[in-house]
């Protein structure tokens, strides 16, 4: 079985654009969205370019094109990868606070807010 991986709507359509623009993922194989994103990203990347992607729902719109991975920003590839834990992030910020970015300390924050309301909210259930 393949394993579980958070993947974005926006993802998904990029997995699955050439596969589209070539007619549609043949019946033997697994839908592109669920294999790991090692195997649908190099499925993604196989556009030669110039390639339309069929998901143009405005009348007088156009199907936007497959461009090759070059032309993509960074980001994009890393959008499966998970967000860090509260353990994790609680980790890095005893080792060094001064290595956490402001994402991840922002995060810790508001991952350490969620975790105390749902703990004070336990205790109120429970009285």
């Amino acid at each position: 079985m393949w394993p579980r991986v958070a993947v974005t709507a926006a993802a998904r359509r990029l997995a699955l654009a050439p596969s589209l623009a070539r007619g549609g993922p043949s019946s033997l194989s697994p839908p592109l969205a669920l294999l790991p994103p090692q195997i649908w990203r190099r499925c993604a990347s196989s556009s030669s370019g110039g390639e339309t992607v069929k998901v143009n729902i405005l009348r007088e719109g156009s199907d936007p094109p497959v461009l090759d991975d070059a032309e993509y920003p960074d980001w994009l590839w890393t959008v499966h990868e998970p967000l860090p834990s509260l353990q994790e992030l609680t980790a890095k910020f005893e080792a060094d606070p001064d290595s956490m970015t402001s994402v991840e300390h922002r995060r810790m924050t508001k991952l350490w807010n969620r975790a105390r309301i749902k703990d004070k909210n336990a205790e109120s259930a429970k009285s």
